[in-house]
Formats: C-alpha cells, structure tokens, sequence
C-alpha cells in the first residue's frame, strides 16, 4: 500500500510490494510461503512443488515433507525418506534463514541476539 500511495517505508518492515499483482494477476510474489503456529513451535515452509512442516526449531518432534504435485491431500510423509534428504536440508537450513529474517522485527530490534 505503501508503494501504491507514493509513501517513503522503511527498507525493515516485513513484507512485500504486491502492488505489480494488480496488472499482472499471475506475477509471483514470492516462491515460498512461511508460516508458524499460535505457540511458535511449527513451522511450514509451501512452494508450489513441496510442503515442509517442521515441529520445534530444530526438528526435535518431527517433520513432515509432501510433494504436493503427487500427494496434494499430503497422505505420505516423504521427509524420512532417505531419496528426500537433500530437500529436506534444504529446507531446514531455508527454515533457518527466515526464522533469523523474521526475529529481526519492523522496529529493527534483532530477537536473534541473546
């Protein structure tokens, strides 16, 4: 909106510019979607191809990964699947970058600081 309406924003907020999307319905954002839950102890990273879910930061109670061209109703967990270990780190290290992305907050306070 900041865009849109001609607005200086500073360069820490989250977020992206969509406002392309209004000329170009089919333009990408952005290529994966984050998400965490209400407690702040799972993760999902989604492209179009993969779905990877992550339980606690460093994977302690689990993880998930479904290809969502063949298994879209995600049925079979792939991500102890040895063929899969590759996208899975992957993933992992991705989840990793955005948490420390996302700690580093609009206000340009650094959480990843202990």
């Amino acid at each position: 909106i900041a865009e849109l309406a001609g607005l200086k924003y500073s360069e820490n907020l989250q977020g992206k510019d969509i406002s392309r999307t209004l000329d170009d319905p089919e333009y990408k954002v952005r290529d994966t979607v984050f998400s965490v839950s209400l407690g702040g102890s799972a993760f999902l990273l989604r492209t179009e191809k993969w779905a990877y879910l992550q339980y606690d930061e460093d994977a302690g109670s689990g993880m998930e990964l479904f290809d969502m061209e063949r298994d879209p109703h995600q049925f079979t967990n792939l991500a102890y699947n040895v063929s899969y270990a590759t996208i899975v780190m992957e993933f992992r290290e991705a989840l990793k970058r955005k948490l420390k992305t996302v700690r580093t907050n609009d206000l340009d306070i650094d959480y990843n600081k202990k």
